[in-house]
C-alpha cells in the first residue's frame, strides 16, 4: 500500500475590512436675494463697536444731527438718521403702523423735532 503524505490543513483567518470615510465636508448653502414685499420693513443699522462699553458709559451727547425721509415709487419710504456719535445705542420697532426708533441716552434738537405722515 502505498500512502501519500496529507497536505496540512491551510487556516486562513480573514483581516478585517477597514473602510476609511473622508472626514464631513461643511455644506454651505445661500438662499437667493429675494425683494422684499412692499409691505415690509428693512432696517439696517451698523453694529456698536464695542456694546460693553457702551452700557458702561455716561451718554453726554445731543444725539441727532439730521433726520431726512424720502418716499419710494412703490409706496414705501426710506429713512436716514445721522448721528453726532455713532455709539449712540439704536433700537427700531415696529408697532402696529408706526416705525418706532429709540436713541438710548440722546437728545433730539427741537429743529428736528416733526412728525412725518407718509400716504399709503
Amino acid at each position: 500500500v502505498v500512502t501519500e503524505p496529507v497536505p496540512a490543513p491551510v487556516v486562513v483567518t480573514p483581516q478585517p475590512v477597514v473602510v476609511q470615510t473622508p472626514p464631513p465636508v461643511a455644506v454651505v448653502t445661500q438662499a437667493p436675494k429675494v425683494a422684499p414685499p412692499a409691505n415690509t420693513m428693512v432696517v439696517k443699522v451698523n453694529p456698536l463697536l464695542n456694546p460693553a462699553a457702551a452700557v458702561v458709559q455716561q451718554y453726554n451727547y445731543d444725539g441727532l444731527a439730521a433726520i431726512n425721509f424720502n418716499g419710494t415709487s412703490n409706496g414705501g419710504g426710506n429713512i436716514s438718521i445721522n448721528l453726532v456719535n455713532d455709539s449712540i445705542p439704536v433700537d427700531v420697532q415696529r408697532m402696529g403702523d408706526e416705525l418706532v426708533i429709540r436713541l438710548t441716552g440722546a437728545t433730539i434738537p427741537s429743529r428736528l423735532q416733526k412728525q412725518m405722515t407718509v400716504g399709503n
